[in-house]
């Protein structure tokens, strides 16, 4: 039994190691530049679902003429925007640190269960931190725009997505 729990251990924390270095290779979280890293864009949240109900600031900077952006409303997006880089700036190296951690726990020939889990629970929790950030984001660049200026970046979209 022991040696299952160690083998199941090990099976998830490489599957989350996996994923966080897949993360990383994804880049910093939002802010600018705009580039698309591999993943989810910066202010993009992952999952299609959300992709359809919210737009990311650089799309809404992109297309500011197009939907009659107000100057009140550029430089909250701005705002939030470079607000929210400074935090994911040091998170991302925060989170890095700790995954380096977790790896070096678990490139020892004998695997501490406790330890390795313990720096999970610190990853996990920076993870959930920039995530968690990043759909604030994304909320309140949203709810600052109006129905008709939501309605306009849906048609970019639907563009976007033929190809156009």
């Amino acid at each position: 039994m022991k040696n299952f729990r160690l083998f199941f251990a090990t099976a998830v924390i490489l599957l989350l190691l996996i994923h966080t270095q897949i993360l990383i290779a994804q880049g910093p979280p939002p802010g600018p530049p705009p580039h698309h890293r591999g993943g989810p864009p910066p202010g993009k949240p992952g999952t299609d679902a959300m992709r359809k109900d919210f737009y990311p600031p650089e799309m809404v900077m992109k297309h500011q003429t197009d939907i009659a952006l107000s100057d009140e409303q550029r430089k909250f997006i701005i705002s939030q925007m470079q607000d929210a880089q400074k935090n994911f700036t040091e998170w991302q190296w925060s989170l890095e640190a700790e995954m380096d951690k977790m790896q070096k726990l678990c490139a020892t020939s004998k695997v501490d269960e406790a330890q390795v889990l313990a720096a999970l629970e610190k990853v996990l929790a920076w993870e959930k931190q920039i995530k968690t950030q990043q759909l604030k984001l994304l909320i309140s660049v949203k709810n600052k725009l109006t129905p008709e200026q939501l309605k306009k970046l849906d048609e970019f979209k639907k563009d976007r997505e033929k190809g156009n």
